[in-house]
C-alpha cells in the first residue's frame, strides 16, 4: 500500500542450499526464539475442530458403556451406537478411564507412548501438549503430529457444522434485575451527593465502581447462561477466535466508555449489540471506535521505528566467549505470582550451589542448567528464589558469554558461540510491538484489591504464630498491628520490611516418637496486609496465609485537595518507548534519598513541603511537591532511603542513583514485561535484559586519578573497572566515575563504532565528531561490516570458524605458505594458493 518492493533470493549454490535447509526449513523452526513456545501451532478452524472433537456432552440419564479396548469403542462409534461426545468407560493402559470416542480419536494423533489426554483440548492445552512433545520426541515426529492434528482439526470443524447465527447470541435473563439493582445503588450515591455528604469526584468514582462491578456481574450471568456447545461460546472458549470480552459486548452489556479527553463517562452503555444501542449510546461509543482505527495506522509506524532503534543498540551483542568468569548473578523467583513455574528460570545457569534445606541433598550445582525437573524439586524443598547467571551481570568486554546467556530458546540447547543474540533480542521485542495499544488511559482513583501470593505449608501439622513475634514487632514503633477476629488475624505491616517466621508443628513421627516443628520464612512487602489463620491444622501444601495488597494507600488529605485524583497511566507502546528511552515519566514519584522521619507541611494552597530528617538529625532533605500529589506517609512516619514518598511511576534515574545498577536494571525489565504481559504477549526476560545491558553500558568519568581517562569522558563500564583494577594493583589512584543510564537512541549514538552510529541518525554530527577525535572503527558489530561489504562477525563469519583447519584422514596436506595479503595485492602478481 506504500509501494514497497520485495527481492526474491534463490538459493542456487551448494552452500546456499545447505544453509536454507538447515536454517530456513519450516520443520527446523518449530520453537519461537522470543519465548521458547511452539511457533507452528494449530489455529482457528483447526482449534475449533479439536475442541469440538474432545468435548464431552454430560448425559443426565443412564450409566456409561464399558469397553475393554479403545478399538472396540471406535467400532461402536463407526456403527453409530455412540456419538463423539457420549461419556464412555474404556480400559486404557490397565486403567479404566471415563472418556469419549472423540478423545480416543484425538489421542491417536499423538505418539503411542504419550500419556492419554482426557480433557477438553483448547488452544492453550494444544500448545502445552506440543511443547511437552517437543522436549520428548525428535523433529520428524513433531512434524507428523502437527500434520495429523491439522487434518483432524479441519475434518471435525467441517463435520461439526459450527456456524454463527443471531440466535446463538443469548442475552442472560438475569440482566434486567442486575441493572435494576445497580440503578438503585446509583440513586443512593446521587442522594448522598445532593445532600453534600460526598464531593463530585467521589460521586464519579463510586458510580464508575458500581458500573464496573455490574458489568462483571452481567458477564458472569451471561457465561453461566451459555450452553457448552453454543457455537459462539465454543469459538471463544476454545481460543479459536474472539474472547469472552467480545462476547460481553454481543450478549452482556458494553459497559463504560471514555470521552475524547480520556475520562471515563459515568453513564455506561447498558445495551449489547444483540439488543441494539440507543442513539445516545451509539453516539457515546463512536469516539472509542474511531480512535481504535486511528491508533492502528499510527501504531505500525511507531512499532517499526522502535524495532529499528532496538536493532541498532543491540547489534554488536553476540555470544563471543564461553565463560566470562563472573561471580555476580540475579535472583529470580521459582514460581510466578500465579503459582506457576517461572518460564524465565528454565534454561538459565545456576550461579551458586543449592541444597535442600531439609535433607542437605544438592538440587543444583554451580553452572548447571535449570530444567523443569529442577523447578519441581525447588518447589518441593520450599526454596523461593534462585541466584542465576544473567547478561545483566556478564563481564565479557565485547558481546556476552555463553554461560550468562544460557539456553537458546529456539533450539533448547545452550547458545552457540557466534549467535547474534542482540539482534534476536531486538526482533523479539519489536515484533509484537504492533499488538500493543497506543492509548493513555485516564483512570479514576478506584482501589483494586489483588491477592499477591499465597503461602503454602511445607508439611502437615499445626500452625503456630509466636506471640513473642507480635510483641517484638509491636515494640518497633507500633508498626505491626494485629487484629484478631475469631481465628483469623489480619497483620498490618507498615514500615518494617520484616521477615516473619511461622512454625508448623508436625504431628508425632510414629517411628521415632519425636515431635518437631518446621519454620517457614515469609518475606512480606511493606504496607501489605497479611491474612492468616492461627492455630489451625494444616495439610501439606495447604494455603494458610494470603497477602492482600491493596491499592488504597494512606495519604495526607489536604484542606483544599479533592479527595480523589485521577492519574494518567501511560500504557502500551508509549510506555515501552518511555522505558527504553529512559525518560522521566510525567508526574513521577519522589524517592527519599536518606532514611529518617518525614514532616509534611503546607506551603500554600498549591504546594506541600516534605522534610525528611535522619535519626541523628545531621542530614536533612526537603522536597516540594504539588498539593495534588498523594503522599504515602503521615506526618512523623519513618521513611527508608530509596522508598517512594509520593504516588506515581518511578523515575529509573532515581532508582539507579539510590538503589544501584542491579535494582535499576531489574525495574526496567519488570516494567517492560508488565506492558507486554498485559497484552498477553510472552517474551523471555533475557531479551529485554540484553537491551537494558546496553543502556547501562557506559560510565562518565568524574575524576581521572592516575588513569588515562579524561574527566567528562564516556567510557565502557567494564573497561573502566579493568583499568581501576590495574591501578589498584600498582598502588596508584583509581579513577572515579558515575554510572549512566542512556535511552536506546542515545546509546546507539554513543557506540564505539562511528560507521554504525552514522548510519543510524544525525550522520553529519557523528562523522564530524569522529573526524575531530581521529576515531578508528574496529568493525566489531554487524552493521559496520555490512556497510563496507565484509563478512559479518556472527555465525560462520566469526574468526574462530573461519580459521578452522580441516584434516582429511589418509591424505597429506601440503604446508601452505602464509601470504601477506597487502603486499601481495600491491605486487599485482597472480598468486596461486595451494590448498
Amino acid at each position: 500500500f506504500d509501494g514497497d518492493q520485495m527481492a526474491v533470493h534463490v538459493p542456487l549454490s551448494n552452500e546456499a542450499k545447505a544453509e536454507a535447509i538447515i536454517l530456513m526449513l519450516a520443520s527446523n523452526n518449530i520453537l519461537s526464539p522470543a519465548s521458547g513456545e511452539p511457533v507452528s501451532t494449530p489455529s482457528q478452524d483447526m482449534v475449533l475442530g479439536i475442541y469440538y472433537l474432545t468435548s464431552e456432552r454430560i448425559k443426565s440419564t443412564g450409566k456409561e458403556k464399558y469397553y475393554p479396548e479403545p478399538e472396540i469403542a471406535l467400532r461402536d462409534f463407526d456403527y453409530g451406537f455412540i456419538s463423539l461426545h457420549t461419556p464412555i468407560k474404556v480400559k486404557i493402559d490397565d486403567k479404566v478411564i471415563k472418556t469419549t470416542a472423540g478423545r480416543i480419536i484425538f489421542n491417536e494423533a499423538l505418539p503411542k507412548d504419550y500419556k492419554f489426554i482426557n480433557k477438553d483440548v483448547s488452544k492453550k492445552e494444544l500448545i502445552s501438549i506440543l511443547s511437552d512433545c517437543i522436549t520428548k520426541y525428535p523433529n520428524h515426529v513433531i512434524v507428523e503430529i502437527l500434520d495429523t492434528i491439522k487434518a483432524l482439526g479441519f475434518r471435525y470443524s467441517t463435520i461439526s457444522g459450527l456456524t454463527i447465527g443471531i440466535g446463538d447470541i443469548i442475552v442472560p435473563p438475569k440482566k434486567k434485575e442486575i441493572l435494576k439493582a445497580a440503578e438503585e445503588k446509583i440513586d443512593k450515591v446521587e442522594q448522598y451527593y445532593q445532600q453534600g455528604m460526598i464531593t463530585d469526584d467521589e460521586r464519579h468514582d463510586r458510580v464508575i465502581q458500581i458500573w464496573s462491578q455490574t458489568n462483571e456481574d452481567v458477564a458472569a450471568a451471561m457465561e453461566k447462561n451459555f450452553d457448552k456447545f453454543n457455537p459462539i461460546y465454543m469459538m471463544a472458549t476454545s481460543g479459536a477466535r474472539g474472547n469472552i470480552k467480545q462476547l460481553r459486548q454481543l450478549a452482556g452489556m458494553r459497559g463504560l466508555v471514555a470521552n475524547a479527553r480520556g475520562d471515563i463517562i459515568d453513564r455506561p452503555i447498558k445495551s449489547n449489540f444483540r439488543e441494539g444501542l440507543t442513539v445516545l449510546e451509539y453516539f457515546l461509543s463512536t469516539h472509542g471506535a474511531r480512535q481504535g482505527l486511528a491508533d492502528t495506522a499510527l501504531r505500525t509506524a511507531d512499532s517499526g521505528y522502535l524495532t529499528r532503534r532496538l536493532v541498532d543498540v543491540a547489534q554488536d551483542g553476540m555470544v563471543r566467549i564461553n565463560d566470562c568468569g563472573t561471580d555476580e548473578g540475579i535472583d529470580l523467583f521459582v514460581l510466578t505470582l500465579e503459582g506457576e513455574e517461572n518460564p524465565n528460570l528454565i534454561g538459565r545457569l545456576c550461579q551458586i550451589e543449592i541444597a535442600d534445606p531439609a535433607t542437605g541433598e544438592i538440587i543444583l550445582n554451580k553452572d548447571e542448567e535449570i530444567t523443569k525437573e529442577h523447578i519441581d524439586r525447588l518447589v518441593h524443598a520450599n526454596i523461593n528464589t534462585v541466584n542465576v547467571r544473567s547478561v545483566l551481570t556478564c563481564e565479557a568486554e565485547q558481546g556476552v558469554c555463553q554461560k550468562c546467556y544460557g539456553r537458546n530458546l529456539s533450539t533448547n540447547n545452550i547458545v552457540d558461540i557466534g549467535e547474534a543474540v542482540g539482534t534476536i533480542a531486538a526482533q523479539s521485542i519489536g515484533e509484537p510491538g504492533t499488538q500493543l495499544t497506543m492509548r493513555t488511559f485516564h483512570t479514576g482513583g478506584v482501589a483494586s484489591t489483588v491477592i499477591q501470593r499465597s503461602i503454602k505449608s511445607p508439611v502437615k501439622g499445626k500452625l503456630v504464630l509466636d506471640k513473642e513475634i507480635l510483641e517484638l514487632l509491636k515494640l518497633k514503633k507500633e508498626d505491626f498491628s494485629a487484629e484478631g477476629k475469631d481465628d483469623i488475624i489480619e497483620v498490618n505491616i507498615e514500615h518494617i520490611p520484616h521477615k516473619i517466621t511461622f512454625k508448623v508443628k508436625m504431628e508425632e513421627d510414629p517411628e521415632s516418637g519425636k515431635k518437631s516443628s518446621q519454620l517457614i520464612d515469609v518475606i512480606i512487602p511493606r504496607g501489605e496486609v497479611l491474612q492468616l489463620n492461627r492455630n489451625i491444622n494444616v495439610e501439606r501444601d495447604q494455603v494458610f496465609a494470603k497477602l492482600i495488597s491493596t491499592a488504597k494507600k494512606k495519604r495526607y488529605v489536604h484542606k483544599h485537595e479533592k479527595t480523589f485524583e485521577g492519574i494518567d497511566i501511560t500504557s502500551g507502546l508509549p510506555r515501552v518507548v518511555e522505558l527504553f528511552e529512559a525518560r522521566k515519566p510525567k508526574e513521577h514519584s519522589i524517592m527519599s534519598e536518606i532514611s529518617g522521619n518525614i514532616k509534611v507541611e503546607e506551603l500554600d494552597s498549591r504546594m506541600l513541603s516534605l522534610t525528611i530528617t535522619s535519626p541523628g538529625g545531621n542530614e536533612e532533605r526537603i522536597y516540594e511537591v504539588s498539593a495534588r500529589s498523594k503522599v504515602r506517609f503521615n506526618d512523623g512516619d519513618f521513611v527508608q532511603a530509596g522508598e517512594q514518598i509520593t504516588e506515581g511511576p518511578k523515575n529509573p534515574h532515581d532508582i539507579l542513583k539510590l538503589n544501584g545498577i542491579k535494582a535499576c536494571a531489574q525495574y526496567l525489565v519488570k516494567e517492560i514485561q508488565n506492558v507486554y504481559k498485559s497484552q498477553g504477549v510472552e517474551i523471555n526476560d533475557k531479551h529485554i535484559e540484553i537491551i537494558v545491558r546496553q543502556m547501562l553500558k557506559k560510565v562518565t568519568i568524574l575524576e581521572s586519578g592516575d588513569s588515562y581517562f579524561l574527566p567528562g569522558q564516556l567510557v565502557d563500564r567494564l573497561v573502566f573497572e579493568k583499568e581501576n583494577k590495574r591501578l589498584a594493583e600498582e598502588g596508584k589512584r583509581p579513577a572515579v566515575a558515575k554510572q549512566n543510564l542512556m535511552g536506546i537512541t542515545k546509546a546507539s549514538l554513543a557506540t564505539d563504532s562511528f560507521l554504525s552510529a552514522a548510519s543510524f541518525q544525525e550522520t553529519t554530527r557523528v562523522l564530524t565528531d569522529a573526524a575531530i577525535e581521529n576515531k578508528t572503527d574496529y568493525l566489531i558489530g554487524l552493521k559496520e561490516n555490512v556497510i563496507i561489504g565484509k563478512n559479518i562477525p556472527a555465525g560462520t563469519g566469526m574468526t574462530r570458524y573461519r580459521t578452522v583447519e580441516l584434516e582429511y584422514p589418509g591424505y597429506e596436506v601440503e604446508e601452505t605458505t602464509e601470504i601477506d595479503v597487502e603486499t601481495a595485492i600491491s605486487e599485482e602478481d597472480n598468486i596461486e594458493l595451494d590448498i
